[in-house]
């Protein structure tokens, strides 16, 4: 039998691991401007350095949304579950 504390800290590891990838996307994201925004200023697709080269390409990508067709074309859409987490917290804010 697993006790609540086993579980708690489980739960906050996971969640604290979580909260550090979401910031290092956004840090990615970041770098990621930055070399788009040199690439453009000196109109190229390839960016280099002593160790290193960025290059950027262009990918495409069709999506189909469920207005943009016949009811009757949508029925062949095809399903897929996967499973979901999200975090909240339990700690009740007292309203005053």
């Amino acid at each position: 039998m697993v006790n609540e504390c086993d579980i708690d800290e489980l739960l906050s590891r996971w969640k604290q691991a979580k909260d550090e990838i979401t910031d290092l996307e956004k840090k990615c994201n970041r770098y990621k401007k930055a070399v788009e925004k040199i690439m453009e200023s000196n109109d190229t697709n390839v960016l280099k350095s002593k160790t290193l080269t960025v290059t950027k390409n262009m990918t495409e990508r069709e999506i189909l949304s469920k207005n943009d067709v016949p009811k009757d074309v949508w029925k062949y859409a095809r399903k897929i579950m996967y499973p979901v987490f999200r975090f909240r917290n339990n700690q009740q804010q007292k309203k005053t």
